[in-house]
């Protein structure tokens, strides 16, 4: 018996043995030496984390807490993990929620810096193992969802669709992670369709301000990037032209010509020139309204704006091609008017007066029934008005009675300046006019016209020196 009881007793402490030595040598595999380093991956992990929480510790989303890494850094950690405070004191982190735990007490002097070395974390249901600190910083830097340059956790806009990641938070509790308009598992703002439709969510910006996120075309509560049909007229937008029902194409939707915030399709004069654009011949180019004469090129571009062959600047009516000249000036062109020269005679009723010619053109003065204008002999003498002998039918004077017509007299006023050069050839006590005022230099008290008076200026004859 006591044999038994001898043989019974060294195989239980047998047993035992082997027991504590197969655990032993279980927890010498499991858990490795471990080194605890400062680490400033674990700080912004932590950080990362706090911003995805509410003041009491919990989730903004809360049926799916690993979002608040996942969607910003691109993995999350497979417990444990033992974190080291700033103060020195560690902490082993079992769950997402514990970190919440710990991301909600953090404060700028008692905060989250060190980690264990090593530990695991999950990457797209991949584990990986994160052995020293340049292994975490280099994971965490190497999430860009839509390849900027800017990695997740920095970048304000993730998805690069031209909405901030904030404007995206669809309905507005402060966090945008819970926000998966299409429930395909990708949160809105990481999702450059949001609402699957086949319509980038910056096309859907349908009044063209350069925010989709505040277009809601059919006034349903549900902006147009998270609405598959935004007009509500039963055509999905993907296959919908004018998905917000406002009778342009939506491909024009996403301009803004004058960079007023208001897009072209809601604005009425995209150039913003001050002409709209139901008037405006150019209503995409602030530098032209009108081309009058519709060859494609502006009327302030054009030098004949009315396409009449006499250029603007020549051309008493430069927007009217059935005109160009206006003789006496009276605003009616030549073509239309029946009286050019203003002079109470009839442009057309043949009686050899024309309008045009500045002598009596209403006159017959030797009585023969042939206007002045048509006679070649107006006095009847024999001497032919054109012959350059120095007689002219219509002029007795002779200024300086020198005995030579002042016709043919180069120096009508006797005066010593031939009349081509003299400013008053009728004149004898004048022959310059300096300032062209009308008054001869002579008489006149001030020849420049600079305000100086001739007998104090040192230059009466220039203007520019007194």
């Amino acid at each position: 018996m006591k044999t038994l009881k001898s043989i019974t007793y060294t195989l239980l402490i047998s047993v035992l043995a082997f027991s504590c030595t197969s655990n032993l040598d279980e927890n010498d595999l499991t858990e490795p030496n471990m080194t605890t380093e400062t680490s400033e991956s674990a700080k912004i992990v932590v950080e990362v984390v706090k911003s995805h929480i509410k003041s009491d510790g919990t989730f903004f989303n809360a049926s799916n807490p690993e979002s608040s890494m996942i969607f910003d850094l691109g993995f999350k950690l497979s417990y444990p993990v033992t974190l080291s405070y700033s103060n020195g004191t560690a902490v082993e982190i079992n769950s997402i929620e514990e970190l919440a735990s710990i991301a909600k007490e953090i404060t700028q002097t008692n905060f989250i810096d060190g980690v264990s070395f090593p530990f695991k974390v999950d990457v797209s249901g991949v584990t990986q193992t994160i052995s020293a600190e340049n292994d975490f910083i280099d994971l965490i830097n190497s999430y860009d969802t839509d390849n900027d340059g800017t990695v997740n956790y920095q970048d304000t806009d993730d998805d690069g669709d031209g909405a901030s990641d904030a404007l995206e938070d669809q309905n507005n509790d402060g966090d945008s992670t819970n926000d998966d308009a299409d429930n395909d598992g990708t949160p809105n703002y990481l999702d450059t369709d949001s609402d699957n439709d086949g319509q980038l969510d910056e096309d859907e910006d349908n009044d063209g301000d350069g925010d989709f996120t505040n277009d809601d075309s059919d006034n349903d509560g549900n902006p147009d990037y998270t609405d598959t049909d935004s007009d509500n007229d039963g055509t999905n937008d993907g296959e919908d032209s004018d998905d917000d029902n406002d009778g342009t194409n939506d491909d024009d939707d996403d301009t803004d010509t004058d960079g007023d915030g208001t897009g072209d399709n809601a604005d009425t004069d995209d150039d913003n020139d001050g002409v709209s654009d139901d008037q405006d011949d150019f209503p995409l180019d602030d530098t032209e309204d009108t081309d009058t004469d519709g060859d494609g090129t502006g009327d302030n571009a054009d030098t004949d704006d009315d396409n009449d062959g006499t250029s603007d600047d020549q051309d008493d009516f430069p927007l009217d091609d059935t005109e160009d000249t206006d003789t006496d000036g009276d605003g009616t062109g030549d073509n239309a008017d029946t009286d050019d020269g203003n002079d109470g005679n009839d442009d057309n009723d043949n009686d050899g007066d024309n309008d045009n010619d500045d002598d009596d053109t209403d006159t017959d003065t030797d009585g023969d029934g042939t206007g002045d204008n048509a006679d070649t002999d107006d006095g009847n003498d024999g001497n032919d008005d054109n012959d350059n002998d120095g007689d002219n039918d219509n002029d007795d004077d002779d200024t300086d009675t020198d005995g030579i017509g002042d016709n043919a007299d180069t120096d009508d006023d006797n005066d010593g300046v031939s009349d081509d050069q003299d400013d008053f050839p009728l004149d004898d006590t004048e022959d310059t006019d300096t300032d062209g005022d009308g008054t001869g230099d002579n008489a006149d008290t001030d020849d420049d016209n600079d305000g100086t008076p001739d007998s104090q200026d040192n230059y009466p004859l220039d203007p520019a020196r007194q």
